[in-house]
């Protein structure tokens, strides 16, 4: 991937990607168990350009702090068509990453106030900001609802990443907001793409 809209460098080019949209790369990355390729273009005089050290450095503190959500994960996916497990779901705060028994949010769009996710079918056991706070919460079935007092606002332009421990490997079925008891449902559309590319 670019880190602007060229491979190598443009002097004209200044349409900079911001940590957080590399952030959310390295998370749909790692959610495949994959790895990020970010290109940088040196100058002719093998310079860095500055915008592109003040974003590597960004994301690699950020990285650093919060690797334990990158690195190592399982597969995580939502997508009808790959074959294998489906666990994955989405969230409008952000995407999600698996290891084991914890549940990562990475909080690219950090909620305003205190939210609820539906659909998971484990048991909540703790909830921690990674660095950060440990998390109220109270769960109810396959929904819990989280108290952060702000404690997931983005810091200095990055998100926060919230640590769910459950009792077991997570996985979230929303069922596209149409659950009914005691029946099976498609994930999202059963239906075959009717253009083929």
């Amino acid at each position: 991937m670019t880190l602007n809209d060229n491979w190598g460098f443009h002097a004209g080019d200044a349409n900079w990607k911001s940590p957080n949209d590399i952030i959310k790369m390295l998370a749909k990355a790692s959610q495949g168990r994959g790895n990020l390729l970010l290109n940088i273009g040196p100058d002719g005089e093998g310079r860095i350009p500055l915008p592109t050290i003040r974003i590597v450095e960004a994301v690699g503190g950020w990285l650093e702090a919060h690797q334990e959500c990158i690195y190592g994960t399982d597969f995580w996916t939502l997508d009808p068509y790959v074959r294998g497990e489906h666990r994955g779901d989405w969230c409008p705060h952000g995407p999600f990453t698996v290891k084991g028994n914890i549940l990562y949010l990475i909080a690219t769009s950090p909620p305003a106030g205190n939210f609820a996710l539906s659909g998971l079918n484990c048991e909540v056991r703790e909830v921690t900001v990674v660095g950060g706070p440990d998390v109220k919460f109270r769960q109810t079935g396959a929904r819990v609802e989280f108290e952060h007092d702000g404690a997931l606002a983005l810091k200095e332009g990055l998100p926060r990443v919230l640590r769910i421990g459950c009792d077991r490997p997570p996985a979230i079925y929303k069922t596209g907001g149409m659950r009914v008891p005691k029946s099976d449902h498609p994930r999202y559309d059963p239906v075959s793409a009717d253009i083929l590319w």
